[in-house]
C-alpha cells in the first residue's frame, strides 16, 4: 500500500455509492475527519471495514452518520 493513502482527511460523497463488488475496506488513516453523504450505499451489506484500533469507535460514528448499514463488520487493524 503506497504511504500516501495514510494521510487520508475524507472520503467524497459518494465515492464508492453502488459498488457491490467491494467486499473490504481497510483504513489506515489516523487522521480521517470526514466521510461524506452516501459514500457507502448500495455496497454490500456484509461489507467488513479495517480500522486503526484506536481511531474504530470514532470511524464507526462518522461512517453512521455517512449512511453505512448496520450489517457491516468492523474489524480492528
Amino acid at each position: 500500500m503506497s504511504k500516501w493513502f495514510t494521510n487520508v482527511k475524507t472520503i467524497e460523497d459518494e465515492a464508492f455509492y453502488g459498488c457491490k463488488k467491494l467486499k473490504n475496506v481497510t483504513i489506515s488513516s489516523s487522521i480521517l475527519t470526514k466521510v461524506g453523504k452516501k459514500s457507502f450505499s448500495k455496497t454490500k451489506a456484509d461489507l467488513v471495514i479495517k480500522a486503526p484500533k484506536k481511531k474504530l469507535l470514532i470511524y464507526k460514528r462518522l461512517f453512521k452518520k455517512a449512511g453505512l448499514g448496520k450489517k457491516v463488520i468492523w474489524k480492528k487493524k
